[in-house]
């Protein structure tokens, strides 16, 4: 998942030095619960205004569980918002939840297209913030960055017109129409003209009646309206291309777009935290297109913080060819950034890499050099991939949080939309 550009040439008795990558900046984390994480994160965040939480995978429960903790330290250092890789539509239904506690939790969480949030460990995450919120005097919000799902949106907007009381058989015709359940579907030319229509008369109805939306639907829905008619031209862009390259650019040049909308939704200087696989808080380039965390970087500058997740073995969820499945990789034992972490012996390790770029800012410090790290995994993974992939730390995160033993998490099953089954 990381471009770098350099072979790995540092020796091994080096690579296993106990000061390889320096001691002051590394914290041993004993428990998910840790103390100390939470004051280690909130220290280096300090200044941050953008937090991006990574993950190795996509169904861990360690991480998960630590991004539960470290969101709840940011929350206590003044973050007020999360942007999740999520559609549009999904994350205001968990807002709702959260915010004004609205909707069943179990409900909306098994109702979920993406397989990534129907765990019980991603359910205590929005427990938790309902809670939180129950008492605050400001609320903490959800959003969602994605726009390769629709389906929450059509019926989100279907239900904003029918309250705004304004008759558009053409608009309903349109919405009614809408239906994908799940991300990433493949869209035939007239499908994906269908989103463009759906953007363009959703923009049209919202200008031609922005008074009377406002009188009777308030200013906060006619702002998501708005916003939603710029999430269906993004869905329309993103399915109009066959070349996946392309899309994926396309998806993270948007929800960086969708990132800065949050804050802005938030109000001046406002703090965010963003929740995404690590191939996109990364503020290294992909491949040959930029990557949501380096349009972030550019734009925020250091403000924008990037926290990493690796893991040295254990379980976790992705698809294989024939479908999800459990898998399991065992600890390596290949010179490696990961071999060096495993041998600190600690079940979690937190590691402040711009602390440790200050520390040691020599030109050859092993920070600044390409290495040898645990593969990610994304929606998908393959046994046949290397277990190893190289990865310049200074270049990719500020911080990287290591998970010695992974497991797999408490799923839920998925149940669609309007089925009472």
């Amino acid at each position: 998942m990381f471009n770098s550009v350099l072979a790995l040439s540092l020796a091994i008795p080096c690579l296993l030095r106990p000061t390889a990558l320096g001691q002051d900046y590394r914290l041993h984390v004993h428990s998910i619960e840790s103390q100390e994480l939470k004051d280690a994160v909130k220290a280096c965040t300090a200044n941050a205004r953008i937090v991006g939480l990574g993950e190795c995978t996509h169904f861990t429960k360690e991480c998960y569980l630590l991004k539960r903790e470290i969101i709840a330290a940011l929350m206590e250092s003044g973050f007020r918002g999360l942007a999740l890789e999520v559609d549009f539509g999904q994350a205001l239904i968990w807002d709702d939840f959260v915010t004004n506690g609205n909707g069943d939790l179990d409900t909306i969480v098994a109702e979920s297209g993406w397989f990534t949030y129907r765990t019980d460990e991603f359910k205590s995450v929005l427990k938790m913030l309902r809670e939180h919120n129950a008492s605050a005097k400001q609320p903490f919000r959800i959003f969602g960055m994605e726009m390769t799902a629709v389906n929450h949106n059509t019926a989100w907007l279907s239900t904003f017109i029918k309250k705004s009381g304004i008759e558009d058989d053409s608009l309903h015709e349109l919405l009614a129409s809408s239906a994908p359940t799940v991300a990433f579907e493949q869209h035939s030319f007239e499908q994906a003209s269908h989103y463009w229509k759906l953007s363009h008369r959703t923009s049209n109805f919202l200008k031609e009646h922005e008074t009377q939306l406002m009188e009777s639907c308030g200013e906060s829905d006619l702002r998501i309206a708005v916003r939603m008619a710029e999430i269906f031209r993004q869905y329309a862009t993103y399915v109009s291309h066959a070349d996946n390259s392309l899309k994926l650019e396309f998806r993270d040049q948007f929800s960086a777009r969708n990132v800065h909308w949050c804050l802005e939704t938030l109000g001046p200087e406002s703090k965010l935290i963003v929740w995404a696989h690590n191939g996109h808080i990364t503020q290294d380039a992909l491949a040959n297109y930029d990557v949501l965390g380096n349009h972030l970087s550019r734009w925020f500058g250091d403000v924008y913080f990037a926290i990493g997740f690796t893991m040295g073995h254990g379980e976790f969820g992705a698809f294989a060819s024939d479908g999800f499945r459990r898998w399991k990789i065992e600890a390596t034992q290949e010179a490696s950034v990961t071999l060096e972490l495993s041998r600190l012996g600690a079940p979690y390790v937190f590691a402040n890499i711009r602390q440790g770029l200050e520390q040691d800012p020599r030109i050859d410090s092993p920070l600044r050099q390409d290495r040898f790290i645990q593969r990610d995994s994304g929606e998908s993974f393959s046994s046949e991939w290397p277990q190893l992939v190289r990865i310049n730390l200074s270049q990719a995160y500020d911080a990287l949080i290591y998970i010695d033993e992974s497991s797999f998490p408490s799923p839920i099953e998925w149940k669609r939309p309007g089925n009472s089954n």
